[in-house]
């Protein structure tokens, strides 16, 4: 057991004594550790420890209500570790940190220190939390039920804010006896950091800042700005990409176009409810459009298989009307963003309308807005503002009133992309820092480290020794922005109905269309059984063979075409889905040899079903064969005309054209 193992043992000892002593006594130990078991399912890879940082509601009355924070520790793997452990919370705010944990453990960090996960106050493993289901949250009553049920629970939101989160973080430092430790924060958390540099610098060795969110500005009142700028960034890397330029010349043009259009009609569609199965209408005007720019595509790199690589594609089809590729994206929105990750709402809103949206107002939005006509009336936030009018809650203190000014070592990270925290935010803190380095990944959105080995390479550079510039020499190496082009894709709207129509077991699916889907296979297999069957018979027979009849030979002929595009299908689906999911969004690859194959086979066999069916028909007017025969290759032309009509729905039968 290294030294550091030893330390947080002998906590866990003193926190398992005082959890067993009185409520008086526990109300004097505050802050405290208690260790306990992990509330989420960890990795093996590395010793981790678990337990709960107890602190007061609220630090003006130490006696009063406690609550208890998930507190995570990932032991290093060295022998003999840094002292200096690292401190990681997510952001948001509302994000639950402990699902970090996997990622952490896996990481370069654990190599020569210890990990430490703060989930805060009010988030969803925190006790009490703020958790508040999604539909709610934003629903019609704008939150209240949430509001009314944290109340009901004594649960003092004024107690729910960036400063107090920042209190907590002072409070495990101190209660885990660490000396030092390095601060890490993205997004949300780099205000709990940079408040912490400020506040309480003591034990602060060094800090990493990644999409620096600003400590005396607010998204709510520069959102218009910050998303015009990314989205001028993707419009100028296209400009500049010559075969991007070609492929889409106007692509600024194009864009207003589709905001205007779907704002002035906006487009509806019928999607499957994920969760109850129900059929639901949804509309898509040019304000959710932009929203899956800024908050979902503009958050990862700008190169596929990626989002934002499918914008200028999407853009320049929905300019153009093709607005059933709006399809895919909005069935993306419904199954995606906040349904399967660990978020809580309430705590989002307590910190936002408390610390930010106090000072804004709809007409200081609406007059910015203003300056980008581009947008076309569209206010990211407009939303947030009314749920925070509605929630009515105190305003807290400023966070700061002049600039962050510190000589702690600090390596920012930014985004070029980043629609949320633009690296001007990161800029502007960097240059107050009297030992900062500042770096700005061109392809990157708001997530910068995602698919960036090199963000972490000058991370773990940085933490290995902050007094010294770290290596970016591997900043050379990062893939810088591309996008798709009309070339690299056959446009099928209908192929992501694929998807969804033949999804046996989930809600999506489809009964009557996986049912017909099945006879018709089983037909084709019956068929093609059939013909393996006859053919044996009639090599057997020799100088008795019958005439070869071609109503099974065209039957047989078409099962097995029939079998080979569900297989080939399968194939496309199978691979794309791991490799390049948001293609499907469009159609398929027409350089991907299974899809040639695809686009040969569809109306070869649209050829052979006609051929089946008058076969057929013709057999029944002749009476050709025995009823059994004849009723059975009507089914399977039946079948055949079933499975063509699929095809169709598919948009498979344009895709050699």
């Amino acid at each position: 057991m290294n030294l550091q193992q030893l330390r947080i043992s002998s906590i866990c000892v003193l926190g398992l004594f005082f959890a067993l002593t009185t409520t008086s006594h526990a109300q004097e130990a505050t802050p405290r550790f208690e260790p306990s078991a992990c509330p989420v399912d960890v990795p093996d890879s590395s010793p981790i420890d678990c337990g709960y940082l107890v602190v007061p509601e609220n630090y003006d009355a130490p006696e009063g209500k406690t609550i208890r924070l998930p507190i995570i520790i990932i032991h290093s793997r060295s022998g003999n570790p840094a002292p200096d452990p690292v401190l990681y919370t997510e952001g948001g705010p509302g994000y639950s940190s402990l699902g970090s944990v996997w990622w952490l453990a896996q990481s370069g960090f654990v190599n020569n220190r210890d990990v430490v996960i703060l989930e805060q106050r009010g988030n969803v493993y925190a006790q009490p939390n703020l958790a508040c289901d999604l539909a709610t949250a934003w629903g019609d009553e704008a939150g209240k039920p949430c509001l009314d049920s944290f109340m009901s629970q004594g649960i003092d939101l004024s107690q729910y804010t960036t400063a107090v989160i920042v209190e907590d973080i002072h409070a495990l430092r101190q209660v885990l006896g660490y000396d030092a430790w390095n601060l890490y924060g993205g997004s949300y958390s780099t205000r709990l950091m940079q408040l912490t540099m400020q506040r309480h610098p003591e034990g602060v060795r060094s800090v990493i800042l990644q999409s620096v969110s600003s400590l005396t500005e607010t998204r709510y009142e520069h959102a218009p700005e910050h998303e015009m700028r990314a989205l001028r960034q993707m419009l100028d890397d296209c400009a500049a990409d010559p075969a991007c330029a070609a492929a889409y010349p106007d692509l600024a043009a194009q864009l207003s176009t589709a905001v205007h259009n779907l704002n002035a009609a906006p487009a509806s569609f019928e999607l499957t409810n994920p969760e109850t199965g129900e059929l639901v209408t949804i509309a898509v005007d040019g304000y959710r459009f932009l929203d899956w720019m800024v908050t979902d595509a503009f958050y990862d790199p700008a190169r596929p298989p990626y989002k934002t690589a499918y914008m200028p594609l999407l853009i320049d089809q929905v300019a153009q009307g093709n607005v059933e590729l709006l399809r895919p994206w909005l069935d993306d929105e419904m199954n995606g963003r906040y349904r399967d990750i660990a978020f809580a709402w309430g705590l989002y809103f307590a910190v936002n309308c408390q610390d930010d949206a106090g000072g804004v107002t709809a007409e200081m939005m609406a007059a910015q807005t203003a300056v980008y006509p581009q947008l076309d009336g569209y206010v990211r936030w407009a939303r947030e503002l009314e749920i925070c009018a509605d929630w009515a809650l105190p305003a807290a203190p400023p966070l700061l009133t002049d600039p962050l000014t510190s000589d702690i070592p600090t390596l920012i990270l930014a985004g070029s992309y980043d629609p949320i925290t633009p690296p001007g935010w990161g800029q502007a803190v960097a240059a107050n820092l009297s030992h900062s380095y500042f770096y700005e990944f061109p392809s990157a959105g708001h997530n910068v480290d995602r698919d960036n080995p090199c963000a972490q390479q000058i991370k773990l550079a940085f933490l290995d020794d902050p007094t010294a510039v770290p290596d970016t020499s591997c900043m050379a190496d990062v893939p810088g922005p591309s996008f798709l082009l009309p070339d690299d894709v056959a446009i099928a709207p209908g192929f992501y109905n694929s998807i969804n129509d033949i999804d046996m077991g989930t809600p999506r699916g489809k009964p009557l269309l996986e049912f017909l889907t099945a006879v018709s296979l089983i037909l084709f297999l019956l068929v093609m059984v059939y013909w393996l069957v006859a053919g044996v018979v009639w090599l057997i027979r020799r100088d008795k063979r019958p005439a070869v009849r071609m109503t099974p030979v065209l039957a047989g002929v078409t099962a097995v075409a029939g079998w080979a595009l569900v297989l080939l299908i399968s194939a496309v689906n199978h691979t794309l889905s791991r490799t390049d999911y948001l293609l499907l969004h469009f159609g398929l690859p027409l350089d991907y040899p299974p899809v040639t194959a695809v686009a040969i086979l569809v109306p070869l066999f649209i050829a052979l079903t006609i051929g089946l069916v008058i076969l057929a028909a013709v057999d029944w007017k002749r009476r050709a064969g025995s009823a059994w025969q004849r009723t059975f290759f009507t089914l399977a032309a039946v079948a055949a005309i079933l499975f063509a009509g699929l095809m169709m729905r598919w948009d498979l039968h344009t895709l050699l054209f």
